[in-house]
């Protein structure tokens, strides 16, 4: 009876280990494809992550571009300023001369 007991034991123990075996073998399958589905997001988050050292760069560069876009607006403002002041500077001195063409006509004429 002992020597059936020892053979049963040892047909229960082929059986667990040929169904245990494939079960934990694709349980640590399943885990390594999860796991490996988590190191990709976190690679995924990693890589669109900025530091604030980056971004405190990025700011910089933006703020001294929109620096140098304003004081180059401010030069050509000032540029057509004086643009217009001559202009009307020569409009007046065209009026006046028009004008003392006319007053020299007039008394000419009489």
């Amino acid at each position: 009876m002992h020597g059936q007991n020892a053979d049963l034991n040892s047909k229960w123990v082929q059986s667990i280990i040929g169904i245990g075996m494939p079960l934990l073998t694709l349980s640590i399958g399943g885990l390594s494809a999860w796991m490996m589905k988590i190191d990709e997001r976190q690679y995924t988050i990693n890589k669109n992550y900025v530091s604030k050292a980056e971004l405190k760069e990025t700011m910089d560069n933006l703020s001294s571009i929109i620096e140098a876009r304003r004081v180059e607006q401010e030069q050509a403002n000032r540029l057509v300023l004086e643009e217009i002041r001559e202009t009307n500077l020569n409009v007046q001195k065209l009026a006046i001369s028009l004008e003392r063409r006319t007053r020299a006509n007039e008394t000419q004429t009489f």
